[in-house]
């Protein structure tokens, strides 16, 4: 379970992995996308939420603007959220091959 404070609205994640939002919505920012589950962190700013899941990926709301973060994100292991930037933590995966000559 995990809280975050946005300007005006606050977010709670849920133990059934969950996202819970309330307070002011001017933006859209307390409107949970639908279907959102399994959900692994959470973070709250201004205007804007954005959540981490499972595969690594980071759905931000209100719909999911390209100006919060960058389309296709992957490998992410951390989130959070700034007055108007957004942070990523991601874990670099590194594939050795071994040639047999």
């Amino acid at each position: 379970m995990q809280v975050a404070g946005g300007g005006n609205h606050s977010l709670a994640l849920q133990s059934n992995g969950t996202v819970v939002a309330w307070g002011y919505n001017y933006y859209g920012e307390t409107n949970v996308p639908n279907g959102l589950t399994d959900v692994v962190a959470i973070a709250a700013c201004t205007a804007y939420s954005v959540a981490l899941v499972p595969d690594g990926s980071v759905v931000a709301w209100p719909s999911n603007n390209v100006y919060i973060l960058p389309n296709g994100l992957s490998n992410v292991v951390s989130i959070a959220l700034g007055f108007d930037h957004a942070l990523a933590i991601f874990q670099i995966v590194y594939y050795l091959t071994i040639l047999n000559i």
